[in-house]
């Protein structure tokens, strides 16, 4: 759970009698907001992922032919950042060997 999350429990359960509903419906709204935007940020980040995967096998294909398993397996796992890395590097690399060299 989110430090939001928590932050609306501990609220909720130390909100005065007197506090009414509409400070609740406020806190819970909050918290779904937070929900909301945090799956938005997620669904973003795999998507600029996935584009940046998607350019690099294209960039690889044009200068090196078919990408092999062992390449596809490397860019599946990796982060965009280093994806990003990849893709700088695929325009002086002689060969998938010195482009994935660690």
């Amino acid at each position: 759970m989110g430090l939001l999350w928590h932050i609306v429990c501990f609220a909720t359960d130390n909100m005065p009698a007197h506090a009414g509903p509409f400070n609740h419906i406020i806190l819970i709204s909050l918290s779904i907001s937070w929900g909301s935007l945090r799956d938005e940020v997620s669904f973003l980040n795999d998507a600029r992922r996935e584009e940046a995967s998607d350019n690099l096998r294209s960039l690889i294909k044009l200068k090196f032919g078919e990408v092999p398993d062992w390449v596809e397996s490397r860019v599946e796992q990796a982060d965009h950042g280093q994806l990003k890395a990849w893709m700088d590097k695929v325009l002086f690399a002689d060969s998938l060997d010195e482009m994935f060299k660690q």
